[in-house]
């Protein structure tokens, strides 16, 4: 059985933490992701995921808000402190979710939901990183410089944190410098789907991204009502070379 349920470091790549508390039956979860070949250990309180997460090496993680001991929006927000390895989040109401983005979950799922709609969710998410099928190794606009081999990204010397559904964003936005980029465009790209009207993800995700990117200008991303966001920078470069982005002495 493939469900892990040692303190010993999980290194599969196809490894997930289910930090869920007892009352919301995650072994009906674990259950469907072993069935997808998936390496599963589950934590039942907010205390054990974050310490789990931290050292065991897992690729991803599922996180409830309703934890004991710490609750999954500051589970969420210590993860992100620390790695960008993505994060799904069960919301139970559109607050919740929102507050999940804001704290540094990559996507999130409305309950009750389809096990057909966790499994290509969390396929997704584990997914983007390794979907870029660019020669382009470097994105440089600006003191903006974007690393589609990493997914570092850094302002002038300053490297900083982005989530992976961040980093989609913002890699989409400066490849399309200067054009309109439509809600539906972003969507398709992050989910797979058009954008709802009355989705607001997409709105948070351009927030934090603004606050991250700040340095290059307020009104580096342009919210055109109605309609979608510009990328507005006043140069572009794709290169491929060894160099990395400014700052980078990895």
């Amino acid at each position: 059985m493939n469900v892990e349920n040692r303190s010993e470091q999980i290194l599969d790549k196809r490894s997930v933490l289910i930090a869920v508390s007892v009352f919301e039956e995650p072994e009906l979860i674990s259950d469907l992701l072993v069935k997808d070949d998936f390496h599963v250990k589950i934590a039942n309180d907010g205390a054990e995921a974050l310490r789990e997460f931290i050292d065991g090496g897992f690729e991803a993680i599922i996180v409830a808000p309703d934890l004991p001991t710490i609750d999954g929006f500051c589970v969420l927000e210590e993860i992100r402190m620390r790695s960008s390895r993505p994060s799904l989040l069960l919301a139970a109401c559109e607050k919740d979710y929102l507050k999940g983005l804001e704290a540094g979950a990559d996507d999130f799922l409305l309950k009750p939901f389809r096990h057909t709609e966790l499994l290509t969710r969390l396929r997704m998410i584990l997914g983007r990183p390794a979907k870029d099928t660019s020669d382009s190794v470097l994105l440089r606009s600006g003191d903006l410089c974007l690393n589609v081999k990493t997914h570092d990204a850094w302002v002038g010397e300053n490297r900083f944190d982005v989530t992976a559904v961040e980093f989609a964003i913002l890699r989409s936005l400066v490849r399309a410098r200067g054009r309109i980029v439509s809600r539906d465009e972003l969507a398709a790209v992050l989910y797979q789907r058009s954008a709802t009207p009355f989705e607001r993800s997409l709105d948070v995700h351009i927030s934090n991204l603004r606050k991250k990117i700040q340095p290059i200008g307020r009104d580096a991303i342009r919210t055109i009502r109605g309609v979608g966001y510009l990328f507005a920078s006043p140069s572009f470069d794709v290169a491929a070379g060894p160099e990395g982005c400014p700052g980078d002495k990895r």
